[in-house]
């Protein structure tokens, strides 16, 4: 199965949530966190890569009821999507 390379973010500012509103691919599509979640759960699969970390798997999670991305834990970075660059 491919998976499809998330690299930078477009996060809605410095709130308490960091949520995070889209991602960039390494094809050049942008895509909505709610269009990630929805792939995902439809099976795309999809990874990031922070530069000298190791590359980790993007997953929807809950906070309350509301999902959000982020990454598998790695015990360096926390949510590694919070560390790529912004678009």
């Amino acid at each position: 199965m491919v998976a499809y390379v998330v690299v930078a973010t477009r996060k809605d500012g410095p709130d308490y949530d960091r949520r995070i509103d889209a991602l960039k691919l390494n094809n050049g599509y942008i895509y909505s966190q709610d269009q990630i979640i929805s792939a995902y759960d439809s099976g795309a699969r999809f990874i990031a890569q922070v530069p000298g970390y190791p590359v980790v798997e993007v997953v929807p999670a809950y906070r309350g009821l509301t999902r959000y991305l982020k990454t598998q834990p790695d015990n360096l970075l926390g949510n590694n999507l919070l560390h790529l660059p912004n678009f």
